[in-house]
C-alpha cells in the first residue's frame, strides 16, 4: 500500500488523494502568483458547436478544433475544416490562447497566430484573452508546459466520467508573474529552443521516412513504381488461404516477387526467434492509475509509425498483476497487430442511433414548449440539426437559465458526435468510424442527462415506465464511471453474483448475467431485479 501526507494549509482547494498525489495542491513559495482568471480582458468563453464542413475556398474562415493541434502547434499536414456557420462571437484575434477542456487531452493549451488567417473555434475548447499589461499570451501558453501545469491537469480531473476541466478550474490556476521584460526574455529562449527542436524533429523525420528505399536496396529489392490501383483482383485459387485485400495488393505481390528472386536467404521470421508472445488486454479491473501504483502498459497508439514510443495517455496495470515473463526486456521488438470485433457494428449502430434520437429529444422540448414549433424554415427546407439546437439554447436560456451551461456541454459533446458520424457517411473517413464502448456508454449516459434535462419528470415517468429501464440506465451509469474508477466493476459482479438467479418455479425473479467473449465485454441483461437490485447498484453511485 502507498502512504503520502500532506500540510493541512495546502489541502484546502481539494481533498480527494488523486489531487495531492499529482501535486495539484503544490504551492510555489516565496513568489507572487496569479490566478489566470484575473489577467483576461473578458470572461473566457466557449467556442462554436456548429458542424465542421470541407473548406471549399482559401477564403473559408478556418474551424479550430482539438483535433487540429498537439503541445507543439498545429499538426503536421493537417487539413482545416470550417464551419457550416460562421459566428463572429468566436473569431480568433492573435494571441488568443485556447484550452481543450474535454476528452484523453483535456489541459492541452494552444496559442492562436494571425498568421494562420480568420478563425473561430469549436465548443470543446475555452478561450482566454490576456491583458498584455499584465502579461505576455506567450508566456501563459509556454508556462502550460511545465511539469507544475502538467501535474496540476492530472490532479484537476476528478475520477469520474470523460476528463474534464471546466472553465472556472481553468481560471483558477496560478502562475507566476515576473516583470513583462522578463517574459520577454523567458519567451526568446524558449522560442529558440523549441525551434531548434523542430528543426531536429524534422531532419529525424525526413531521415526514418527514407529507411524503406535505403532497406529495399542495400537487399537488391527493386519495385517498379506502378500506378496506384483503387480496384484490383485475386484469383479464386490464390484467395483460399489468405482472402485480406492488402495480401493481394499489386503492391505487396510484387514485394512478394521481388523477394524471391533477390539472391539473399530467406527464412521466416519464427526461426529467427526464441519465443513469439501475445501481449495481453488490461481490463478495466486491471488498471492502476499511475506510475506508483502501476507499471506502463504499452499499446497500439504508443508506437508511432516510425517505431518511436511515446507514452502520452498511457494506461497502468497494478505491479502485482504482471508476471515477471510478461515484463519487456531490453532488445524484444513489439509488433502492432489488429484483430476484429464481433459486436463492433452494435456499437457503431448505437452511436448513430443515439446521434439520431438526441435530435428527436430536442424537437419534443421545443413542441412541449411551444406547439406552434415547426422543423421548418421559411423557405419551406427542414431545419439542420444544429438549428434545432439553438432552438432548444434560446428557450433554455429564457427560461431555465441555471441549466444552460450544463445543455451547452451536452450538446457541445453531441455536435462533435455528429461531426464524426458525418464524416463516416459523407467523407473519405467512410471505414474510419472507431467506436469504443467507452464513446457508446458516453453517448448513451448523455442521451439520458439531456431528455432529463430538457423535459424533467415526464422524461424520469416515461423512462420508469418502461419495464427495468431504470435499472438498465444505472448499470449504463456505472459503467462509464468505471472507465476511471475501475474498482466498480468488480463491485458491480459482486452484487450481480451475490443477487438470487432464475429458477425453474420461478422466472421472475433475479437477473441473468449472459457474456459473449467475442465482444470482448461483459453484456448485462436484467431479466428482472426490480427496484431493490436498483437501489442496490445506485448505492455505488457518488453522492
Amino acid at each position: 500500500m502507498q502512504c503520502f501526507a500532506v500540510k493541512r494549509g495546502d489541502s484546502k482547494e481539494r481533498l480527494d488523494p488523486r489531487f495531492v498525489l499529482y501535486g495539484g495542491h503544490q504551492v510555489l513559495r516565496g513568489i507572487p502568483l496569479s490566478p489566470l482568471g484575473q489577467l483576461v480582458t473578458r470572461e473566457p468563453d466557449y467556442g462554436s458547436g456548429e458542424r465542421a464542413i470541407p473548406i471549399k475556398s482559401s477564403n473559408n474562415v478556418k474551424y479550430i478544433r482539438i483535433t487540429d493541434f498537439d503541445d507543439d502547434g498545429i499538426v503536421q499536414d493537417n487539413e482545416f475544416a470550417t464551419a457550416e456557420n460562421i459566428e463572429d462571437r468566436y473569431r480568433l484575434d492573435d494571441g488568443d490562447v485556447l484550452f481543450a477542456r474535454s476528452g484523453a487531452t483535456a489541459g492541452k493549451t494552444f496559442i492562436f497566430s494571425s498568421e494562420i488567417g480568420p478563425s473561430i473555434f469549436a465548443g470543446y475548447c475555452i478561450r482566454f484573452r490576456f491583458d498584455r499589461a499584465k502579461t505576455l499570451p506567450q508566456f501563459i501558453y509556454l508556462y502550460t508546459k511545465t511539469d507544475r501545469y502538467q501535474a496540476w491537469v492530472r490532479s484537476i480531473q476528478r475520477p469520474s466520467g470523460q476528463p474534464n476541466i471546466n472553465k472556472e478550474e481553468f481560471k483558477s490556476f496560478t502562475v507566476p508573474l515576473p516583470p513583462l521584460a522578463v517574459q520577454r526574455q523567458l519567451v526568446r529562449k524558449m522560442e529558440r529552443a523549441r525551434e531548434s527542436r523542430r528543426r531536429k524533429l524534422e531532419q529525424a523525420d525526413t531521415l526514418l521516412a527514407g529507411l524503406d528505399d535505403l532497406l529495399l536496396a542495400r537487399l537488391g529489392l527493386t519495385l517498379e513504381k506502378k500506378e496506384y490501383r483503387p480496384f484490383y483482383a485475386a484469383r479464386l485459387a490464390d484467395a483460399w488461404s489468405r482472402s485480406d485485400p492488402d495480401f493481394h495488393s499489386p503492391k505487396f505481390k510484387a514485394l512478394r516477387e521481388s523477394i524471391e528472386r533477390c539472391g539473399q536467404p530467406i527464412l521466416p521470421v519464427g526461426k529467427l526467434c526464441l519465443c513469439i508472445k501475445s501481449g495481453f488486454a488490461a481490463g478495466r479491473e486491471l488498471q492502476a492509475f499511475d506510475d506508483i501504483q502501476g507499471i506502463p502498459h504499452i499499446r497500439p497508439l504508443n508506437i508511432s509509425p516510425h517505431g518511436e514510443l511515446g507514452f502520452d495517455g498511457t494506461k497502468y496495470v497494478p505491479k502485482d498483476s504482471v508476471a515477471e515473463s510478461e515484463i519487456i526486456q531490453e532488445g524484444e521488438v513489439l509488433e502492432i497487430y489488429y484483430t476484429g470485433r464481433t459486436g463492433g457494428q452494435y456499437l457503431k449502430t448505437a452511436y448513430i442511433l443515439c446521434d439520431d434520437y438526441s435530435e428527436l429529444v430536442s424537437k419534443l422540448f421545443l413542441l412541449a414548449d411551444d406547439d406552434r414549433w415547426t422543423d421548418k424554415k421559411p423557405n419551406n427546407h427542414f431545419k439542420s440539426y444544429h438549428e434545432v439546437l439553438r432552438d432548444v439554447e434560446a428557450v433554455v436560456r429564457a427560461k431555465v437559465p441555471d441549466r444552460l451551461d450544463r445543455l451547452r456541454d451536452l450538446q457541445s459533446a453531441m455536435t462533435n458526435r455528429r461531426a464524426r458520424r458525418n464524416d463516416f457517411f459523407h467523407s473519405t473517413s467512410l471505414l474510419d468510424l472507431s467506436v469504443t464502448p467507452r464513446n457508446c456508454v458516453e453517448s448513451f449516459c448523455d442521451l439520458l442527462e439531456y431528455g432529463e434535462l430538457l423535459l424533467g419528470t415526464d422524461w424520469r415517468q416515461a423512462l420508469e415506465g418502461c419495464r427495468n429501464f431504470a435499472t438498465l440506465e444505472v448499470m449504463l451509469q456505472l459503467e462509464k464511471l468505471a472507465f476511471s474508477d475501475p474498482s466498480i466493476t468488480s463491485k458491480v459482479s459482486n452484487i450481480l453474483q451475490n443477487w438470487p438467479r432464475n429458477i425453474r418455479n420461478n422466472k421472475k425473479r433475479g437477473v441473468h448475467v449472459a457474456e459473449y467473449p467475442e465482444d470482448l465485454h461483459l453484456r448485462l441483461c436484467v431479466t428482472c431485479g426490480g427496484k431493490p437490485l436498483r437501489d442496490k447498484l445506485k448505492a455505488l453511485m457518488p453522492s
